[in-house]
């Protein structure tokens, strides 16, 4: 988790704008894929669905931390 903070002080402001936008519609698509399965519209096996949701717990981590560091520079600058 550590080395994720850091990468994202490292990385310039507009660059973290782009993937937190990236990561925001890429999490949006899991939980349509899951969404879709819980309505039965969609077969997955278990395996799928498990890592689905794990992925979903880890983009909304990685955003979270995004926003964290975005809102912190614009602190910063006032």
């Amino acid at each position: 988790m550590k080395k994720t903070i850091e990468i994202f002080e490292q990385a310039k402001t507009a660059e973290l704008k782009t993937s937190l936008l990236e990561l925001e519609i890429y999490l949006e698509d899991i939980y349509i894929i899951l969404e879709k399965y819980e309505l039965g519209k969609l077969d997955l096996d278990m395996e799928t669905v498990d890592k689905a949701k794990t992925e979903s717990m880890d983009l909304e981590i990685d955003i979270s931390l995004i926003r964290m560091e975005l809102n912190k520079r614009l602190w910063e600058e006032k």
